[in-house]
């Protein structure tokens, strides 16, 4: 069987309806939408707007987590494991990351300080359930087509092994007929490591580079200092648009760059995983492991 089934980045543009929608908010949120659609639509009480359109998102979420909770069981099912990139996603991006056995996120262009907060969700999932793995979609627009050197390629694997990355993907290697006139068919979206795309020589030492990085990083436990909160609820009841990708409030990626500026190792938590946090002879425990104390962690949103 396969080693693992694939499910990439939250691309369902438009997604915001399913057909038993009604019925499924109404046994999570205990009222009906269908008497709220004012403001769901932004008509009304600001305070009734926030809350009402706080509930759809929630939904939202919660349906789209199901679905990747229920995808993963059906591969264990068929002997195998489930990867998913929660990006893009309208929902609670640490949860839906920790509902796989592979958690995945990408290189969102340049390699940016700014996109640590986003690009950490998937290493925190694994650090948080103890999943040996937190992998990447590498190098996705990094530059243009035979305009990438390798030395490109490496800053951007040492951002990702900094962000908590230790099993790199490369993106990509485009099929390519034989007969084909060079430089062969291309893929739009990314680096083209194939054999017509300059870099295929020297590739085995970038290759061995990583080997050596990810051995390392693959054999031993996170020893983050600090757990950041990811107020969700925040994003969720803010006006705006119904469907709200990668929801991530200000004051939580501000929080974010401004640990990660300062040098302290952090992973983000959910709800979900702060209510299953324990206090055990002084450390903080959680699914995945422990942090150093419960005195000098911090669990915290904003300063």
């Amino acid at each position: 069987m396969p080693r693992s089934y694939f499910h990439d980045s939250f691309e369902y543009y438009g997604a915001q309806w399913t057909e038993d929608f009604f019925k499924e908010f109404q046994a999570r949120r205990g009222y009906d939408l269908r008497l709220q659609l004012p403001a769901l639509l932004g008509e009304g009480p600001e305070e009734m707007v926030s809350r009402v359109k706080g509930d759809y998102r929630e939904t939202i979420s919660d349906l789209h987590l199901a679905f990747i909770q229920r995808w993963t069981a059906w591969a264990h099912g068929h002997g195998s494991i489930s990867r998913n990139q929660a990006h893009g996603a309208p929902g609670n991006l640490l949860d839906i990351y920790a509902a796989a056995d592979i958690p995945e996120t990408e290189i969102f262009g340049a390699t940016e300080e700014k996109n640590i907060p986003l690009n950490k969700f998937s290493s925190s999932a694994a650090h948080l359930t103890g999943r040996k793995l937190a992998s990447s979609e590498s190098f996705t627009w990094l530059t243009e087509h035979f305009q990438t050197s390798l030395s490109d390629v490496k800053q951007a694997a040492d951002y990702l092994f900094l962000s908590g990355v230790n099993h790199i993907f490369f993106h990509g290697i485009p099929y390519s007929p034989a007969d084909a006139p060079w430089p062969g068919w291309q893929f739009y979206a990314s680096v083209n490591f194939g054999p017509q795309g300059g870099l295929w020589h020297e590739l085995p030492e970038f290759n061995k580079y990583v080997t050596r990085c990810q051995s390392m990083l693959q054999s031993g436990m996170s020893a983050n200092d600090v757990l950041l909160y990811f107020p969700v609820y925040d994003a969720w009841q803010t006006p705006g648009n119904l469907i709200l990708p990668n929801p991530l409030p200000k004051a939580f990626t501000s929080a974010a760059l401004t640990l990660w500026e300062r040098g302290y190792a952090f992973d983000q938590l959910s709800d979900q995983f702060l209510a299953k946090a324990r206090c055990v002879d002084g450390r903080i425990m959680l699914p995945g492991g422990g942090l150093p104390c419960c005195g000098g962690a911090e669990m915290r949103s904003d300063a």
